[in-house]
């Protein structure tokens, strides 16, 4: 609730409490060091984050969770080539992940590796067509359909994807991702009004932003430094 709606306090607190807890109980479940690593991230606690899903991947070598979030938690700390390393040990357990591979594209323009990038844009797009076939009503895959085909430059097929997707799932991450894709369409006054949007419904990751190429194109305007500055 905390990483992806709600800025609220309770839920860090809710997941200390509930991740301490499932390692007194065991101390070498993956999971639970996993599920911790999420919780110390969420407090920008990045080192003991760090360590965590290191515990978790070495205890479970197969847990797709540990080198995912870990992944997600690397972009945060704006370290793309490790992000990487971790993303691809989460594509070989589970293939089929376009969010995995989203997220690598992510990682690669955060390098400045332009084209490494547009093949994991490609290789996500294929994968959430794939995926949109069997289940029509996943709105995450609307969601990154749309940045991904604004990054490539198809504008036809962004509108319409990120449209399906707020007409499925209305809430701040849905819109935060809206943001992404105008920006990538270079629209940006539609860009930093689901920007602000996303932000008054709950979405507050600032890291993230200040490291997401998304906002390139809009980065050094006074209304984005504001934004950002306000979170």
């Amino acid at each position: 609730m905390y990483l992806l709606f709600e800025t609220d306090e309770r839920f860090i607190d809710e997941a200390d409490i509930a991740s301490e807890r499932a390692l007194e109980l065991e101390p070498d479940l993956a999971e639970a060091h996993a599920s911790r690593g999420m919780a110390y991230s969420c407090r920008k606690d990045y080192e003991r984050s760090n360590r965590e899903f290191e515990i978790a991947m070495r205890l479970d070598p197969k847990l797709f969770e540990a080198p995912y979030f870990w992944g997600r938690n690397l972009i945060w700390q704006g370290k793309g080539a490790e992000a990487i390393k971790v993303f691809r040990l989460a594509q070989e357990l589970r293939p089929e992940s376009y969010e995995t591979v989203a997220m690598m594209g992510q990682a690669y323009s955060q390098l400045g590796k332009k084209a490494e990038a547009a093949a994991a844009q490609r290789l996500s797009l294929k994968l959430m067509e794939e995926r949109l076939e069997l289940n029509p009503d996943d709105s995450r895959a609307w969601v990154l359909s749309g940045t991904n085909y604004a990054a490539v430059g198809d504008r036809e097929r962004a509108v319409e994807a990120m449209r399906r997707a707020l007409a499925i799932d209305d809430d701040a991450l849905t819109k935060y991702n809206a943001a992404c894709m105008y920006a990538l369409l270079g629209d940006q006054d539609k860009a930093l009004d689901y920007l602000e949007n996303a932000i008054a419904q709950g979405w507050h990751h600032k890291e993230w932003l200040s490291h997401d190429t998304d906002f390139d194109f809009v980065r050094d305007l006074p209304r984005f430094k504001e934004i950002v500055a306000g979170l």
